[in-house]
């Protein structure tokens, strides 16, 4: 195990993963919008935490998918 994988937050219009924040480090609050930096399109924060959690989501469950066809190949041989 001891796999990690970051997930960083991306532009809901173009897949930017830059956002124009007063300050690095910033954390932005739950109802705020955020400008992406590439495209200038406003981002709700909320969609943006949803979406990489739904990211998050599926890398898991293809990491767990794998990892039980690895075990049953030697289960099997």
């Amino acid at each position: 195990m001891g796999k990690s994988v970051k997930i960083t937050m991306k532009c809901i219009f173009c897949k930017s993963t830059q956002f124009d924040v007063p300050y690095e480090g910033y954390e932005p609050k739950s109802g705020e919008q955020i400008k992406c930096a590439n495209c200038g399109q406003t981002n709700d924060y909320d969609s943006l935490v949803k979406l990489a959690r739904n990211e998050g989501v599926e890398i898991a469950k293809d990491f767990a998918e794998n990892e039980l066809k690895k075990m049953l190949k030697r289960v099997f041989k």
